[in-house]
């Protein structure tokens, strides 16, 4: 009888390590079988019909920091958020804001920022207060309120004076971190009730990731953080009697610690503010459906705000574009974005100068098409910011260091080089791409809000872009402004040659591997 039994113990044995092992499988990959994709919401992936414009409705803005080597002091130069200001002073008829970054948190650093954040909740409180009639709508990321109620106090002070605040429902983003969101999203609802159970969920202990020196935030809301979602938008449109419709598109945040980035804006007088607006409203409407996510729970005022500037945008219709090449202006979002880098690039060849400035750049096919446009003889010039900073704290060149030397690889062979943004503690923090060709009268400038990764260009993120085509006066402002840059003209040093900084060997080989699996997986900020 031993050994029948032996065999028996043995199976038994066998099947509940291989049960075992089964059940294990079925909760390390079965999340991945359940999990899909939430489809992109209303106003997302939008491009609108190219509408003419004319050169005196488009403006360049440029913001800049200059640090003083004999003092290291840092002198500002505000373009974009000046003109943000001036904009919502001459506002009589309606005032919209969608802005990603809108606090006061300045990270570890100490120094000594101008005040952004409130200076902009102040303006338009002051214009509320003033103009009770005139529809006001704030949209933003709740990134501003670290994905629970930690806001700043000024966003309640706009919600008082009757401004509609709405905090982007980012449940409806798809995910750009797959591999935290399957699990989140598939066991998240009894890792909550447990830890509510214990009293852990909401208790703020984690340390404020933004400014330690903000009150601690509980686990349901790193919880929410690591899911890497955003309303990445810097969006601003108003209407008034004297310039009619206008708008700032760009890559501004009016928070404190992005005080002393360099940033790239156009300001636009044009119908085109016309399609921006619906793609907006489409946003901050669904938004809004949430109650959580307006200030004060004011879901009436929002739509009466809503309504009451579609009626005085109503009086405007688009313009259409005539048959001869003309300048003209168009508005895209999210994919859209992408697809129209992808075909500018693609179209580039001998006799086309390629000048991007860029914060971060990382998406892959976005990559390979800057290497084909310099292999079908374009030439391009990329300055880069080296990743080093991030609101007081070190980076380690992510992704930016590794792809400038995949980049440079090819600058033996045909004309490519980057340089680096010469930063003192701030961000190149612009997203632009100018293309011009003397021969062929190619003038075409894109700008925004989309850094040139996976998670801004792939349907993931809220982003917003203006293409401006054939406006040589714009273009020429704009390869005047960065060839300045490029070659240090005067005294200041604005950038500085690739070596500097430039990745070599086991250094360059772990951070271009570490780069590829955050882009290919969503596990990283960028």
């Amino acid at each position: 009888m031993t050994k029948p039994d032996n065999k028996q113990f043995r199976r038994y044995r066998f099947r509940k390590r291989h049960g075992v092992l089964f059940l294990l499988l079925c909760l390390v990959l079965g999340p991945f079988l359940i999990h899909r994709q939430p489809p992109p919401p209303p106003g997302f992936n939008t491009r609108s019909k190219a509408r003419p414009i004319l050169p005196n409705q488009l403006k360049l803005l440029i913001d800049s920091t200059i640090t003083n080597p004999a003092n290291n002091e840092k002198i500002l130069s505000h373009h974009i958020f000046d003109q943000i200001l001036k904009s919502i002073d001459q506002a009589d008829q309606f005032i919209y804001l969608d802005f990603f970054l809108w606090n006061p948190w300045k990270g570890t650093s100490t120094e000594n920022y101008r005040k952004l954040s409130e200076e902009l909740a102040t303006a338009l409180i002051k214009k509320k207060q003033n103009y009770p009639d005139l529809p006001i709508i704030v949209v933003t990321d709740p990134i501003n309120r670290v994905y629970g109620t930690h806001e700043p106090p000024f966003f309640q002070q706009m919600a008082s004076v009757g401004i509609p605040v709405v905090f982007t429902d980012l449940n409806r983003f798809p995910d750009s971190n797959f591999l935290y969101a399957t699990y989140a999203k598939t066991y998240g609802k009894a890792l909550h009730w447990f830890l509510s159970k214990i009293g852990l969920i909401q208790k703020p202990y984690v340390s404020n990731p933004f400014d330690a020196n903000e009150p601690k935030i509980s686990l349901q809301q790193l919880g929410r953080l690591l899911y890497f979602k955003a309303n990445h938008r810097k969006v601003i449109i108003t209407q008034s009697a004297q310039n009619g419709i206008e708008m700032i598109v760009g890559s501004l945040n009016p928070a404190d610690g992005s005080a002393f980035h360099h940033n790239l804006a156009i300001h636009v007088q044009s119908s085109i503010c016309l399609d921006a607006l619906r793609s907006e409203l489409s946003l901050a409407s669904w938004s809004s459906n949430v109650e959580t996510n307006l200030l004060q729970n004011e879901s009436d005022t929002f739509t009466k705000t809503a309504a009451e500037i579609l009626a005085a945008s109503s009086s405007l219709s688009p313009s259409s574009i005539p048959i001869i090449p003309s300048p003209q202006i168009t508005w895209l979002t999210e994919g859209k974005i992408h697809q129209e880098l992808i075909s500018q690039l693609s179209q580039s060849g001998r006799g086309d100068e390629i000048y991007i400035a860029l914060f971060y750049l990382s998406e892959r096919n976005v990559i390979k098409a800057i290497k084909q446009a310099a292999k079908n003889g374009a030439s391009v010039k990329l300055i880069l910011d080296a990743n080093n900073d991030a609101f007081g704290r070190s980076k380690p060149g992510i992704p930016n260091r590794p792809v400038a030397a995949e980049l440079m690889k090819l600058s033996s062979k045909y004309e490519i080089t980057v340089r680096w943004a010469a930063t003192h503690g701030e961000q190149f923090h612009g997203k632009a791409i100018c293309i011009y060709n003397k021969n062929t009268n190619k003038n075409i400038l894109f700008l925004g809000s989309a850094n040139w990764t996976r998670r801004n260009l792939r349907e993931l993120n809220a982003e917003a872009n203006l293409l401006i085509e054939n406006t040589p006066e714009l273009v020429t402002q704009f390869t005047n402004f960065y060839n300045k840059i490029w070659t240090n003209q005067g005294e200041e040093t604005f950038t500085l040659d690739y070596s500097t900084l430039g990745e070599t060997g086991a250094t360059l080989m772990w951070k271009y591997w570490f780069y590829r699996m955050q882009e290919a997986t969503g596990l990283s900020t960028f």
